[in-house]
């Protein structure tokens, strides 16, 4: 059994593999800033995607989820400006 991620959950869903060696709080912020956004980024595609596909079904369940992600992201956001 594993008891760290391993980057296996990032081979699954195509987002970059997080760090186990990172120690300060801002690197984490950071790398969370980054995945968020890139989450959303591919969230926002596959909105466009199943609009395109005609498939409003997706399409909601997608932009919930976006919805889902906005709020933590901008709390990330906001706590990176407040250290620069």
């Amino acid at each position: 059994m594993l008891n760290r991620a391993d980057g296996y959950a990032e081979v699954l869903n195509g987002l970059k593999a997080y760090s186990t060696d990172l120690i300060s709080v801002d690197n984490h912020v950071a790398a969370l800033v980054e995945r968020y956004g890139d989450l959303a980024n591919a969230t926002r595609a596959a909105i466009e995607a199943s609009d395109e596909a005609g498939d409003a079904e997706n399409a909601a369940i997608f932009t919930a989820f976006s919805h889902s992600l906005d709020r933590p992201l901008w709390f990330l956001e906001a706590h990176e400006v407040d250290k620069a």
